[in-house]
C-alpha cells in the first residue's frame, strides 16, 4: 500500500519481485482465513465465540463483514485495512510520544501527577476521558508527529473551494469531478498561523484553550473521519497509564533526535529506545 502511494499506482510495473512475493503470501494468508470463514457460514450459522470475559458473544470482525459480503477481494481489502490502521498507526502514536517523555522531564512528572490520581487503579473510559493531559500530550503529538502526514481525496462531483485559487491564494478554487485533492498534515500542523510562534515546540500546554478545526487533521475528518479514531486514543491512553503506573522513571537510552521516517504512514526513524525503572 505504501508503494502504490508513493509510486501513484505504477509499484505493480516498478516493484521488485521480493515485495511482489510478499505481497502473494500476505494476500494467500488472508485469503485462507477467509475462505474457511465462508464455508463455516454456508455450512450453518457463524459460530459464536465465547468471550473469555464472561456469557458476552466474541466480536469478530470478519464475521460483521461476511453480513454484508462474500466478495473475497472485498474482505481481504477490508481485513488488511484494518490491519494497517490498527497496528501501525497506534504503535507510531505510542514509540513518538515516549520518544518525547524520556526527554521532557517536564512533561513526565507532570503526566505521572495525573496517572498518580488514580491510586494505582485500572482505568475505565470514564476515568481516561477525564485525564485532560494525557490527552493534550497525545494531542501534541499528533500533531507534531501526525502518523498519517499525508492524504488525498477525489471530489466527486464539480466543487468550489472557498480558498485557494488566485496569485495570493485567497480567491475560491474550482475542483472538476474527478479532480485529485492532496492535503498535508504534517506541514498544516506546523503552522505558526494556525498554532504560533511556538509552533515547532512540544508543548501539551496549548491544548488547554486550543480549539482547532480543519487546521488539525490526524484522523482525518468530516464523513470519511478515520472510524477508529476513538479506538486509537484510548489504547495509547490506556497502555501509557498502566506503563506510568508500573514505572515511575525514565531515561532514554540512545541521544538521537527524533526524526521522521514516512511512507504510507509516519514512524520514528531513530526508533524509540528508553529505559524504563520500577517503582
Amino acid at each position: 500500500m505504501a508503494k502504490d502511494f508513493q509510486t501513484a499506482g505504477l509499484s505493480q510495473w516498478i516493484g521488485k519481485a521480493e515485495r511482489r512475493k510478499n505481497t502473494k503470501i500476505i494476500h494467500e494468508f488472508a485469503d485462507n482465513v477467509i475462505h474457511d470463514a465462508i464455508q463455516r457460514q454456508q455450512r450453518s450459522h457463524p459460530e459464536k465465540e465465547a468471550s473469555p470475559h464472561g456469557d458476552k458473544e466474541r466480536y469478530v470482525f470478519l464475521h460483521e463483514l461476511l453480513k454484508q459480503t462474500q466478495d473475497p477481494y472485498v474482505l481481504r481489502s477490508e481485513l488488511l485495512n484494518i490491519l494497517l490502521a490498527g497496528r501501525d498507526t497506534t504503535a507510531s502514536l505510542l514509540s513518538n510520544t515516549w520518544h518525547v517523555l524520556a526527554r521532557r522531564k517536564d512533561i513526565w512528572e507532570k503526566l505521572q501527577a495525573e496517572v498518580n490520581g488514580l491510586g494505582g487503579e485500572r482505568p475505565d473510559y470514564t476515568r481516561i476521558k477525564e485525564m485532560k493531559y494525557l490527552k493534550y500530550v497525545l494531542n501534541e503529538s499528533l500533531r507534531l508527529m501526525p502518523v498519517v502526514p499525508g492524504n488525498i481525496r477525489e471530489a466527486q462531483k464539480d466543487t468550489i473551494l472557498p480558498l485557494g485559487g488566485g496569485k495570493d491564494g485567497k480567491s475560491p478554487l474550482f475542483i472538476p469531478k474527478g479532480r485529485l485533492v492532496g492535503y498535508n498534515p504534517w506541514s498544516m500542523h506546523r503552522r505558526a498561523d494556525f498554532y504560533g510562534a511556538d509552533a515547532m515546540e512540544f508543548k501539551p500546554e496549548r491544548w488547554e484553550t486550543l480549539r482547532p478545526g480543519w487546521e488539525y487533521l490526524p484522523f482525518n475528518g468530516g464523513p470519511r473521519i478515520c472510524i477508529g479514531q476513538q479506538f486509537a486514543l484510548l489504547e495509547a491512553s490506556y497502555t501509557t497509564i498502566r506503563l506510568m503506573q508500573t514505572f515511575s522513571r525514565i531515561e532514554p537510552r540512545d541521544d538521537r533526535p527524533w526524526k521522521e521516517w514516512i511512507t504510507l504512514t509516519l514512524a520514528s526513524g531513530v526508533g524509540c529506545h528508553v529505559a524504563l525503572f520500577e517503582k
